[in-house]
């Protein structure tokens, strides 16, 4: 009986392309992420793309005490036009201690923009850092291979 594991996910006829990620998003507080992966675009010859990200969050407000940063881990698929991904991050404004959040995601787009809508869901929260229980984002991947 064959099992799914990571090397599964990165393996077969495809080839992953190191990428860099930008992420924007708006509701409540305004983000702004960046980070690297590798990433298989969906494409005419392949409908499927998928890929890993580590990315690194920054809310900034008008105070320093309300600066709050997240390393984030996100795997995500997309099929033609719909996109779906998890994300788990870890929010610390280094002196509050911190919240741990878990965000499925869903939205459209297309190869390397994508417009998502996801649910913060808390796994250990902590309501003295400011983080949204909605995100709407736009996220842009662009994989060596296109840009270069």
């Amino acid at each position: 009986m064959r099992t799914n594991t990571l090397k599964d996910f990165f393996s077969g006829y495809t080839t992953y392309t190191p990428t860099i990620t930008t992420e924007f998003q708006a509701l409540k507080h305004q983000t702004a992420s960046i980070g690297f992966g590798a990433m298989h675009p969906s494409e005419h010859c392949d409908p499927l793309g998928r890929g890993i990200i580590l990315n690194n969050e920054f809310i900034f407000k008008n105070d320093k005490k309300d600066f709050v940063y997240s390393p984030q881990l996100s795997v995500f698929y997309n099929f033609l036009l719909v996109h779906g991904g998890v994300k788990l991050s870890f929010y610390t404004n280094f002196q509050d201690g911190g919240n741990i959040q878990f965000t499925p995601e869903v939205g459209i787009g297309y190869i390397l923009f994508f417009l998502t809508y996801g649910r913060n869901i808390p796994i250990m929260d902590n309501n003295l850092i400011p983080v949204n229980k909605n995100n709407i984002s736009l996220k842009i991947l662009m994989p060596f291979g296109y840009i270069l």
